[in-house]
């Protein structure tokens, strides 16, 4: 009897982090902007210009308003654009 009630408890218990924890990661298109773009020079404007030699600026695909800065340093920064500002992702 014991080892019943255990047995349903852990199935009770595991369903239910299994519903907690259903996360889903989608890949994402990605296009690099052209470093003399006027978009590239306001990306690293607002990114308080760590814009040096091999940064790069890639921007979603299917979303006009995020981009991604990325550094030779292995640094990511995440932005959003808010019609003409951007700010940073956190």
């Amino acid at each position: 009897m014991m080892k019943k009630v255990v047995l349903f408890l852990a199935i009770v218990s595991f369903s239910s982090v299994a519903g907690i924890t259903d996360i889903t990661t989608k890949p994402v298109a990605l296009i690099a902007l052209k470093k003399n773009s006027a978009q590239y020079v306001d990306v690293c404007k607002a990114a308080d210009d760590s814009c040096k030699e091999g940064t790069s600026i890639w921007k979603e695909k299917n979303a006009d308003g995020i981009f991604y800065l990325t550094t030779s340093h292995l640094q990511l920064t995440k932005l959003k654009k808010d019609g003409d500002t951007y700010s940073k992702i956190v």
